[in-house]
């Protein structure tokens, strides 16, 4: 069973075989951000005060069963609700991806979409606006990470790991 987590949204289940890969089970009871400054505030949105919890069965080392359980964040507290269907919609992009190509090309599009609803279309000007040190370290540690990454990703393919091919 694999279990990861960190977007603060919900990404979905993939189950083949004898494995479990739980890839994020959303943002949990994670309230508004602000700096420690002060000057950044960055507020929830619908998507990151959803979460579940994953219920698994294992006997001898086999996931037999899985459920999950949705629950949000609301103006009312802490609300449970049913999340199959829309765990079902997200986890059917997983399900499809067949080589890391494919992988990497459907979180681009996540990602770029979950930014522009976020804030908007930002463009070169906006850039601009924006560069100082910690921004420019961030984008350097950025892509040292993103290659880290691939790395891992190609030696689990070589590997044989069952959920890269």
């Amino acid at each position: 069973m694999i279990h990861r987590h960190h977007p603060h949204v919900i990404q979905g289940i993939c189950h083949k075989d004898r494995i479990l890969a739980a890839y994020s089970l959303g943002n949990c009871i994670f309230g508004d951000a602000v700096s420690l400054n002060g000057k950044v505030h960055i507020k929830q949105n619908q998507e990151n005060k959803k979460s579940f919890v994953l219920d698994v069965e294992i006997e001898k080392g086999v996931v037999r069963e899985y459920s999950c359980h949705g629950f949000k964040d609301s103006d009312e507290g802490i609300v449970f609700f049913d999340i199959k269907d829309e765990l079902n919609q997200i986890s059917k992009h997983i399900e499809n991806i067949r080589d890391l190509t494919s992988y990497e090309n459907m979180r681009i599009t996540q990602f770029n979409t979950a930014v522009c609803n976020k804030f908007g279309k930002r463009d070169f000007r906006w850039l601009i606006s924006r560069l100082n040190y910690y921004s420019i370290g961030a984008r350097v540690l950025g892509m040292r990470r993103k290659r880290q990454y691939k790395k891992e990703i190609i030696e689990n393919m070589k590997a044989g790991n069952a959920l890269y091919g």
